[in-house]
């Protein structure tokens, strides 16, 4: 996939798709856009922060920025629900409660 750029932190990593444990910028499929198009996440292991990426024409262009720990605040606190977390992937969730954010544990899709 090549190298990518944390938006917030500006950690440069080529992302492993097969070798998630030496990474420091995991990646996983978002949902679709609006507009139809596809969504990249990439979890940044530096800042615990998740990089949501559009496709566009040419390559991917960063959208938003998600901070995993304001949204385990938000979970913790009942302001969300923990659902929200398909909004990121198990993937991501998974790797980010390994590395210590204290979130709930995704549930399985039935």
């Amino acid at each position: 996939m090549g190298k990518k750029t944390c938006s917030n932190c500006g950690m440069k990593d080529s992302i492993h798709r097969r070798d998630e444990a030496t990474s420091n910028l995991i990646f996983d499929f978002g949902m679709t856009d609006p507009d139809g198009r596809n969504t990249y996440n990439i979890y940044c292991r530096k800042c615990q922060t998740v990089n949501i990426e559009r496709a566009s024409l040419f390559g991917s262009k960063p959208s938003k920025t998600l901070d995993m720990n304001k949204l385990a605040e938000a979970i913790s606190s009942g302001d969300l629900d923990p659902d929200a977390l398909a909004i990121v992937g198990n993937k991501i969730t998974r790797v980010a409660i390994e590395d210590g954010v204290p979130l709930p544990t995704p549930s399985r899709a039935a």
